[in-house]
């Protein structure tokens, strides 16, 4: 699995905006990206619209976090899973999902 984390990770730097973080997992299966603030990635989202049109999905990340008491969960995160995708459809939906980004972050659709 690292060297399909390590691929996503150097695809999302390579391709993503730079306004897009991420945290470089030490083990499991996904990679964390956070969006800039205000930009949401929820199922409702023009983000996820986007991906979708682009035949791009993801996991919002507020469906991994438990509700807490006077708390919101993050809107503006994504859970990317390497763990069951083949390299090259992977490197292909990471490029489809860093336009996303960028026509998102830019204005644009």
């Amino acid at each position: 699995y690292r060297a399909k984390r390590d691929v996503m990770l150097r695809v999302i730097r390579e391709e993503f905006p730079k306004a897009v973080s991420v945290i470089e997992p030490k083990g499991g299966l996904y990679v964390w990206a956070t969006l800039p603030e205000g930009v949401s990635s929820g199922p409702d989202s023009h983000f996820f619209r986007e991906a979708l049109r682009r035949h791009v999905l993801y996991v919002p990340g507020r469906y991994c976090y438990a509700q807490e008491k006077d708390r919101a969960k993050p809107d503006n995160q994504l859970r990317l899973c390497y763990g069951y995708i083949d390299e090259e459809p992977m490197v292909e939906g990471l490029k489809r999902l860093a336009a996303t980004a960028h026509a998102c972050l830019e204005g644009k659709s």
